[in-house]
């Protein structure tokens, strides 16, 4: 490998160019054979690198006394290079102090051209057919025009990442500590200098706290039952006076009809309530129903449990690479027990106390009530009291769908697809392919079957 370095000031810029030229450079890549894995490929790589330049644009400000009176001993020390140049004030962080001068080394450009990329890959003992082609497609002309426009880019976007903070930062610490390791700088020379230990910076904080969303949700529900029950409560007060405005309308055998209508009708209710015997047992109710009801809402519970309990979906990964797959099964599983586990382990807690609320308390709850219901008598629960709770779990049978969702919604997510790009050259159609589906188990058909 030649190396020329030119440096060319320019009024207070020095602009160094770099230019290299190397060739067969050796690199073998050996993929060995494991147990899940029956792939052996050992290939060589060398690359021709004919021409590549660099080009870096660098601020330097010196100190004229400590540059006219450097010591020839130190030609070869780095850091009394370093030393004359003004170091600004860091805080306890490492960081240049806000408000002070300009940086005295600052890299401003920093730009690499590659002429021209030759790769070349033998196989030695290859399993994938792919690379034979590879190794064809990398030698002809187009691939070697490919594989130095993509070099290119690959320079390109290295370089743009070394005029960030990171850099500059680094380059502050050094000046700040070179004067301690330049020998003729005696009144800050420390021969047992140690780097000093900076003050991690401080991660800004997002963390949100367990519960605050479950307690925000509580209160935002909270807020709208009072909004409702005040609604109600208007509502009642209107109709009770407009009411009342109508019985004085009224003389007083009407309302003596009235009053005992409505008597009438307790004791009918209650009449009723007495004599009717539950679900389980009435004769009015076919026979069929009266046994297949309490063995459905039992099926269904035995549904639910098998569906929480079971893996409702893995995640499998499908990978093709240069002609050969590669399948890897249950990269991820899905249930709802081990995934609400997850969920509160990874802080995701308010979600966690949902899921488990709707969807793995509400639906037991749910079944156990209409099955009591079925069996107890008219008289421990009135039929009107039991056809309303009747019409509110129906009302509210929705919510226990929320897993459903949050499955469906992750079949969709993790349906993941990447592809080798077209267009290039050097590279075959297809070399490269992986796919991540989730496959649903029955855990999902079982919840689903259930709802």
């Amino acid at each position: 490998m030649i190396i020329y370095l030119f440096i060319l000031p320019s009024n207070a810029t020095i602009r160094p160019f770099l230019f290299f030229n190397t060739s067969n450079a050796l690199l073998r890549l050996h993929v060995p054979t494991t147990d899940d894995l029956s792939m052996r490929n050992e290939i060589v790589v060398s690359a021709d690198l004919s021409t590549a330049s660099i080009m870096a644009a660098a601020l330097v400000r010196m100190k004229e006394r400590s540059f006219l009176t450097f010591p020839l001993r130190d030609m070869l020390n780095f850091n009394c290079w370093l030393a004359t140049m003004p170091a600004a004030n860091l805080n306890e962080y490492g960081v240049r102090v806000a408000g002070t001068k300009p940086a005295s080394l600052a890299l401003q450009e920093v730009a690499v051209s590659i002429s021209r990329l030759e790769l070349n890959v033998k196989c030695v003992s290859c399993t994938s057919p792919g690379f034979e082609e590879l190794a064809q497609m990398l030698s002809s002309p187009e691939g070697i025009e490919d594989a130095t426009m993509v070099a290119n880019k690959v320079s390109y976007y290295l370089t743009s990442l070394l005029g960030g903070e990171l850099v500059e930062t680094k380059i502050d610490r050094l000046l700040f500590n070179a004067e301690k390791q330049c020998p003729h700088h005696p009144n800050a020379y420390d021969p047992n200098f140690v780097e000093p230990t900076y003050k991690a910076f401080e991660a800004p904080d997002r963390t949100v706290a367990p519960l605050n969303f479950l307690v925000a949700l509580l209160i935002v529900g909270s807020v709208l039952l009072i909004i409702v029950a005040f609604v109600a409560v208007v509502i009642k007060c209107i109709v009770r006076r407009r009411h009342r405005r109508w019985v004085k309308t009224l003389d007083e055998e009407e309302i003596k009809n009235i009053y005992s209508q409505q008597v009438r009708a307790l004791q009918i209710e209650k009449d009723l309530s007495i004599s009717t015997k539950s679900l389980a047992t009435s004769p009015v109710v076919p026979l069929v129903v009266r046994i297949g009801m309490p063995f459905i809402i039992v099926c269904n519970i035995g549904l639910f449990l098998s569906g929480h309990l079971s893996l409702g979906a893995t995640v499998t990964i499908k990978a093709s690479i240069a002609g050969e797959e590669l399948i890897v099964g249950e990269f991820f599983k899905f249930s709802m027990a081990y995934s609400v586990s997850e969920m509160w382990a990874a802080g995701a807690k308010s979600l966690a106390v949902l899921i488990l609320i709707f969807s793995g308390v509400w639906p037991y709850t749910k079944q156990c009530v209409t099955l009591v219901l079925w069996f107890l008598p008219a008289r421990w629960c009135s039929t009107t009291r039991r056809g309303k709770i009747f019409l509110w779990l129906d009302c509210m049978a929705k919510w226990s769908m929320v897993d459903i969702f949050v499955l469906l919604c992750t079949l969709a997510a993790f349906r993941i697809s990447i592809e080798s790009p077209d267009g290039l050259a050097f590279l075959p159609d297809g070399f490269y392919s992986i796919d991540l589906m989730v496959i649903p188990l029955w855990g999902l058909y079982a919840n689903m079957l259930a709802q």
